[in-house]
């Protein structure tokens, strides 16, 4: 059986953010980013709450997204936060944030992320992440307002690379 090789990958990188960006309820935000080419078919992106958002349990919130030009393909990993509950010795009861990471395959799960993406609202966050593509020349990341009644806020840094890579026998 002969293994495939790939020829050098045109690579492009970038970093972008998004500040302050409103969603209303059940809605989505497609961060679009201009690529300059049409041939790019394989990307990762770092999605990062920053550590300058108020609300605090979601500083640092992250998703690690790996992408193609096929929806279908999309992965990721990314944050999952509980809150659990404890009681102190004197009967005062504490809510602690529990950080763990899950994995999304947009195939199975429809979704890249739970919703931990809200800058502001650390108790009822609303924001995840729904997909991840590259779409002709554009790198397209669409977030979505899963809460029905309320808007929500993203802020959120995008650290990208994206390269066309060609299989050839």
């Amino acid at each position: 059986m002969a293994v495939a090789k790939t020829s050098h990958p045109l690579v492009k990188r970038g970093a972008t953010s998004v500040s302050g960006q409103s969603i209303s309820a059940s809605s989505n935000y497609t961060l679009s980013i201009a690529l300059g080419r049409s041939d790019f078919n394989l990307g990762f992106a770092l999605v990062t709450v920053p550590n300058s958002v108020s609300g605090v349990l979601q500083r640092r919130t992250t998703a690690h997204l790996w992408f193609t030009d096929v929806l279908s393909q999309a992965v990721s990993q990314a944050s999952l936060r509980t809150l659990v509950s404890t009681t102190s010795y004197n009967g005062i009861q504490y809510l602690i944030p529990d950080n763990k990471h899950a994995s999304y395959f947009y195939d199975a799960d429809s979704l890249l992320s739970g919703a931990h993406f809200d800058a502001a609202d650390e108790a009822n966050a609303k924001i995840q992440i729904t997909s991840a593509q590259i779409n002709g020349s554009n790198l397209e990341i669409v977030f979505r307002n899963i809460h029905g009644a309320q808007s929500a806020t993203l802020t959120v840094d995008v650290e990208w690379n994206v390269r066309a890579v060609k299989v050839v026998a």
